[in-house]
């Protein structure tokens, strides 16, 4: 693997509570990160800009990995002038550095960190290779047309979501909507107009969404939102904020005006709930709803029975 480490540019002194390091050569404000090259997020991008950067489980760390084999501190990497360290903080699983488990380790330029189950790489400062793991992360989770997530990526969230810690359970909601009547649409004006729709939907209602909101196509004309913390009431407001603004809005399209609506199922994730307790049920309980939406004459909302 082996680059020599220069012993003229980096002298590392140990004290008995943590680790200085002296460049020789000052503070060289480079943008190094950590690219996710295995686990729940592949090709994400961790940017290294702060002195001290903590990875675990828990939510106030400055990199969360849900991931039960990671400890809630796990790791910190520290900076010192250009160089980064990173330090175990007795974990339960270990922290490694190119397979080989360490308390303490100098990181240099694709070096590979396993904690848990991850393992990320770390770049000093490689702009072309960030890049390019960038363009392969929007290209595995974002649809291609729509520019929104796509449907594996929402699958792999959910199933997060419902891995989380059982002592405290996330509180979520998903919503599953269709655009009533696209065949029509596509045969009625064509296939042009057809994406024409797919994308002022996906504008539209992209623009009335949180940021931590989760929204996906989940196929054809069919989309998924995920709603961190809230219950079924609450996404059932949204739902119909959806509904309400997506009726309101017209297409022009060849001169011509298209109006669209759509139907919507709401389910929200109830972790002791033998029904709504695990991703795939709680898709085809959001599913039902929609069912029942469309059943009853579409542009209308539906919420799964019992959600509160």
């Amino acid at each position: 693997m082996g680059k020599e480490r220069s012993t003229e540019e980096t002298t590392i002194t140990r004290h008995p509570d943590r680790l200085w390091i002296e460049r020789n050569s000052g503070r060289n404000d480079l943008e190094a990160c950590l690219i996710m090259i295995r686990g729940p997020d592949v090709g994400r991008r961790i940017v290294l800009n702060r002195d001290e950067m903590v990875l675990g489980r828990s939510k106030s760390a400055d990199a969360q990995i849900e991931e039960s084999a990671v400890s809630r501190k796990h790791a910190i990497i520290r900076r010192r002038d250009s160089a980064f360290i990173i330090e175990d903080q007795n974990s339960k699983n270990g922290t490694f550095v190119n397979m080989k488990k360490t308390m303490v380790c100098v990181l240099r330029d694709q070096d590979l960190i396993g904690i848990g189950n991850t393992v990320f790489k770390f770049i000093a400062d490689n702009s072309i290779e960030r890049a390019y793991h960038e363009a392969l992360h929007k290209q595995a989770i974002l649809d291609p047309m729509l520019k929104i997530h796509n449907k594996k990526f929402f699958l792999e969230y959910l199933e997060q979501k419902c891995s989380g810690n059982p002592t405290s359970p996330p509180r979520f909601a998903i919503i599953l909507f269709d655009i009533d009547h696209f065949k029509r649409i596509n045969d009625s004006y064509g296939h042009q107009a057809g994406d024409q729709v797919l994308q002022h939907v996906a504008v539209t209602v992209k623009t009335h969404l949180r940021n931590t909101d989760i929204f996906s196509r989940y196929g054809g004309e069919e989309f998924a939102v995920a709603l961190p913390d809230s219950n079924a009431q609450q996404a059932g407001i949204t739902a119909e904020k959806l509904r309400r603004t997506v009726e309101d809005t017209v297409i022009e399209h060849d001169q011509r005006e298209i109006k669209v609506t759509i139907s919507l199922g709401v389910a929200s994730f109830v972790p002791a709930d033998a029904i709504t307790g695990s991703p795939r049920d709680l898709i085809d309980c959001a599913d039902t709803a929609l069912y029942e939406a469309k059943n009853a004459g579409r542009n209308r909302v539906v919420v799964y029975p019992g959600d509160g």
